[in-house]
């Protein structure tokens, strides 16, 4: 018995050693992409386009947009989907958080980002908080990670306790209950489309 109770625990303690390897592992990795971000950001000899198409490369790949596509929308909802109508759902659903968030960047003003340790949330899960510090205020933030074969990709952002997963669902979900699938496409398409410019000043 005693042998059987050593043996749990040396496994037990190996377990819990290749988790924080793990999770050391994939905060290592995302903040040194956001540390490539930041650089590129405050790189004074590049314009705003460049600097977004640059960030764009760095930042896209540490997403599974797919996954986060079919839980914005809850199984109920996807399912009831055509694989086609769930193809142009994912396309528009990405194109949407991309620009939502591309365009905050012509706010920056040299904040900085402090890291807290990273949690494990099971064996193939990981959140990892920080916060968005300027001088007036700090902003909460936390990536939650799965573990993708052997890549770690981000499935969902907390912005001031917030997720952004939950309020898209919660968004889409009262649109297709009051409504129809054409009507949530064509929200999604109006809101991907470019602003039109001001007409001119009749001075």
């Amino acid at each position: 018995m005693k042998r059987i109770l050593v043996g749990l625990m040396i496994m037990f303690a190996a377990i819990t050693d290749a988790a924080a390897q793990d999770t050391t592992t994939v905060e290592a990795m995302l903040r040194n992409k956001v540390d490539e971000a930041l650089t590129i950001l405050r790189a004074p000899d590049q314009d705003m386009d460049q600097k977004k198409q640059a960030i764009v490369a760095i930042v896209e790949p540490l997403f599974d947009f797919p996954l986060m596509a079919k839980l914005v929308l809850g199984k109920k909802h996807w399912t009831s989907l055509t694989p086609e109508e769930q193809q142009r759902f994912e396309t528009l659903f990405v194109e949407r958080l991309k620009s939502s968030y591309i365009d905050k960047i012509d706010l920056y003003r040299d904040e900085q980002v402090a890291w807290k340790p990273a949690i494990a949330e099971g064996p193939n899960k990981v959140r990892i908080p920080s916060a968005i510090v300027s001088r007036n205020e700090e902003i909460t933030t936390a990536y939650k990670l799965y573990r993708a074969s052997r890549q770690w990709k981000i499935y969902d952002v907390e912005v001031q306790g917030v997720s952004i997963v939950s309020s898209y669902r919660s968004q889409f979900d009262q649109i297709l209950t009051s409504g129809s699938k054409e009507d949530l496409f064509r929200e999604l398409e109006s809101s991907s489309q470019p602003a039109s410019p001001a007409p001119p000043s009749a001075e």
